[in-house]
Formats: C-alpha cells, sequence, structure tokens
C-alpha cells in the first residue's frame, strides 16, 4: 500500500462469505485497519473421534487409491482391535468422500465470490489490478464438474476483460 502512488485508489473484499468490503479508495490507512481483520475459512482438524483425513488424501481415497487409503488406515486404525478396523477403514472412506464434497463447495462459493468482485471491477474506469490472497483453491473439480482453474480464467476474462494466468 505503502508503494502506491496519492491518486491510486484501492479496495478490499473478503469472500466468499461477505464481511467487508471497501469502496476503492485513497485512504490507505481504513484498507490496511481492515486487512488486518481478515481471516480465513479453513477447516482445523478436531480432536471429536473423527480420523484426520487432508483434502489430498480424501481425493486420492474417493478416485480408490488403496495405497493412500491403507496410508491412512495404519496412522489412523493404529492400535484398535481387528474386529474395529473395517469400521475405521469405512468411517476414514466416509469422511474422505465429505472433505471432497466441502472442499468442491467450498471452490464454487469461492469461484461466485471472485466472479462478483470481478463484476464489479470491470465497471469501474481505468487500468485495474487486483491482488488475491489466498491460502488456495482445489482447482480439480466443482461441484458442477467444470474445471475450476478454467472458470477462474473464463470468471477474470469477462468481468475485467483481461488475461489471467492460473
Amino acid at each position: 500500500l505503502a508503494t502506491l502512488g496519492p491518486a491510486d485508489r484501492v479496495g478490499l473484499v473478503s469472500y466468499p462469505q461477505t464481511g467487508i468490503f471497501i469502496a476503492p479508495t485513497t485512504d490507505r490507512a481504513v484498507v490496511e485497519r481492515e486487512l488486518g481483520r481478515v481471516t480465513g475459512t479453513a477447516v482445523r482438524p478436531t480432536a471429536d473421534g473423527r480420523p484426520f483425513v487432508s483434502i489430498a488424501e480424501s481425493a486420492a481415497i474417493r478416485e480408490g487409491d488403496q495405497f493412500t487409503l491403507d496410508r491412512v488406515r495404519a496412522r489412523e486404525c493404529a492400535g484398535l482391535p481387528p474386529t474395529m478396523v473395517q469400521a475405521c477403514v469405512d468411517h476414514i472412506q466416509m469422511v474422505a468422500r465429505e472433505r471432497v464434497t466441502e472442499a468442491q463447495e467450498q471452490a464454487s462459493q469461492s469461484l461466485r465470490g471472485l466472479g462478483d468482485v470481478l463484476d464489479r471491477l470491470g465497471a469501474l474506469p481505468g487500468r485495474k489490478v487486483m491482488v488475491l490472497i489466498s491460502g488456495g483453491l482445489v482447482t480439480s473439480l466443482t461441484r458442477s464438474g467444470e474445471s475450476s482453474s478454467t472458470l477462474l480464467a473464463q470468471i477474470a476474462s469477462r468481468a475485467a476483460g483481461g488475461v489471467v494466468w492460473v
């Protein structure tokens, strides 16, 4: 922010959930203050007895990767009596399906939110630069089955008339 020219305007939008919206302004102090309030939406593992399965592991398990399932089983079902191992594996598979579904929904919400931001930017006159700060976006498939990377590029070029490298 400190390197922007005095006439340059800067805004701030947090998404996918609504929260912070600052229309483009030359008041850097308000943007800097609100930027400190932005928080992510990452899901943290809990101690509720559910096995921890990462999103990468979840996607692999859902696609039938037996090596990954065996690795997660060895980690998450260790110490269980043999009669409980199959129930543990079933639970891992259920958690994996849930994680993938949640990640797909979050990717769809994020893309819709980004599309809304870019639509607003597209309506403003002049050259625009958007800085996207993100912990990442699952770019496999959205719930509609379309590639997130392709959708992101389409949204960006349609709304802002620019080029986006994904």
